[in-house]
């Protein structure tokens, strides 16, 4: 159905015809706002809109989607060892942060403990962990140095017994001690065969 008037010119038609299917082309605008449901490339505008301190266009697209998704509830108690703890979650390098008074530190310094399971820690995710605990720390805490612990996990060896037990059966026939023929007394003819088998029976080893 046309909303054109009657007069409408042949431009205004065709460009009516040419319009007339933007209502079917989905537009998901409230993914644009989800950072599990953006499209990849949205990713880095909704970072920016939502103020993401530190960002690495080389990170997979599972941590760049986790650290947009923690944004907020960082900038809520920013400044605070939880923000700094949900920021450095988020790129899941498996580290965390101890206080001074953990450790026996200086007042308001403190240092993040990282532990890896078969693998070091590069430079520059040595330089992103630190540049993450800068941008979300307080102004007066101090970050005295990172402590890296390399744990290799191996499966240990195993002892193993068993018993077996078995059983010799040997089975025999019939012991025929006394065979008795008792004959007509018609004459007659006969013949017949015995065989003895003896047959040892042994688990299969």
């Amino acid at each position: 159905m046309s909303l054109l008037p009657p007069n409408a010119s042949a431009t205004e038609r065709a460009v009516e015809q040419a319009t007339i299917r933007i209502n079917d082309i989905p537009v998901p605008i409230a993914d644009l706002w989800d950072p599990l449901k953006c499209p990849l490339s949205i990713l880095p505008f909704l970072a920016w809109s939502w103020s993401v301190d530190n960002w690495d266009s080389s990170w997979s697209e599972n941590i760049k989607r986790q650290v947009v998704a923690a944004a907020i509830k960082v900038h809520r108690h920013k400044g605070t060892p939880g923000a700094v703890q949900d920021a450095i979650d988020a790129i899941g390098a498996g580290a965390s942060i101890s206080e001074w008074f953990q450790y026996g530190g200086d007042p308001y310094h403190f240092r993040i403990d990282v532990e890896l399971d078969q693998r070091g820690l590069s430079e520059e995710e040595t330089k992103t962990l630190t540049a993450i605990a800068l941008a979300t720390k307080n102004v007066r805490s101090h970050l005295d140095d990172m402590k890296i612990y390399i744990t290799s996990k191996s499966v240990g060896p195993y002892i193993g017994a068993a018993t077996t037990i078995g059983n010799t059966i040997t089975i025999f026939p019939i012991d025929l001690s006394e065979i008795v023929v008792e004959q007509d007394p018609m004459p007659a003819m006969a013949a017949g065969t015995y065989f003895v088998n003896s047959i040892t029976i042994q688990p299969q080893p």
